[in-house]
């Protein structure tokens, strides 16, 4: 029986997780100074140097224009199965996804993990997890879903046989993988 085309329209399972309000409180503080600092104090820096003004925009302009970058990728994670694969998209506009074949998912178990403990924090990472070697995308919160893969992916840097997605519904994300894995 044919499965349908991973770039299937309507994905059987769907879950955005937005970042925090946290996050966005932060970088929308950080922007402000940056912007704030830049502005008052570039009229000093022209009068007590007018010949070094230029490394002031050089060091501030760039910083004051990764922050909007930044807020775009930590903006939200969206975990998304459609016909053969399971997809995670960082950001609004996809500047990453991961792709993981349905068919290398050997289990998916609903879990509990601390992320900065284990981890680092949030967002693509890798450590130990169950004393494997594990990638982990997340965004916010404690748990998520553990991936035992049949062959090992590669994440970033590394190849890794386990995979931990963060998720606010990990056991319903859990089940449906494996209903579809014991489906196969």
């Amino acid at each position: 029986m044919a499965t349908a085309p991973s770039h299937a329209s309507h994905p059987s399972y769907r879950e955005t997780l937005p970042a925090p309000a946290w996050v966005w409180a932060v970088l929308l503080l950080s922007f402000l100074v940056l912007v704030a600092s830049w502005a008052l104090f570039r009229d000093e820096v022209r009068a007590s140097d007018p010949g070094i003004s230029w490394l002031w925009d050089a060091a501030f302009v760039p910083s004051i224009l990764a922050i909007p970058a930044v807020m775009q990728w930590l903006g939200r994670l969206e975990i998304l199965v459609d016909g053969d694969a399971l997809r995670l998209r960082f950001g609004f506009w996809r500047p990453y996804e991961k792709r993981i074949p349905l068919a290398d998912v050997l289990r998916a178990e609903a879990v509990r993990y601390r992320p900065i403990r284990q981890f680092g924090g949030w967002g693509i990472r890798w450590g130990r997890f169950g004393g494997q070697a594990t990638s982990v995308y997340s965004i916010r919160g404690n748990e998520g879903v553990l991936l035992v893969l049949s062959r090992p992916v590669r994440t970033l840097f590394f190849h890794t046989g386990q995979v931990l997605i963060g998720s606010l519904q990990p056991e319903r994300l859990a089940a449906h993988l494996n209903a579809l894995r014991a489906s196969r």
